[in-house]
């Protein structure tokens, strides 16, 4: 059963556009698209793990998953 959308926090939901979340099955790991700064291109694939604190620091997927142009 889905619960209600929440914001995970400002690591996650920062003021740029953030789309297309994605949990792992071991319901730690988060994929999402973004256009924060620090990416390849337009809107790169992220990923952040849930760690004892919240959300880790967001870490850009790289030139091997991301280009350019929007993913």
């Amino acid at each position: 059963m889905w619960s209600k959308a929440k914001n995970l926090g400002p690591t996650i939901n920062t003021r740029y556009w953030e789309s297309q979340p994605f949990l792992a099955t071991d319901n730690e790991t988060l994929y999402y698209s973004s256009e924060r700064s620090g990416g390849q291109g337009g809107r790169d694939i992220w990923t952040s793990s849930l760690g004892k604190t919240g959300w880790t620091k967001p870490k850009n997927l790289g030139p091997t998953i991301n280009t350019k142009s929007n993913e």
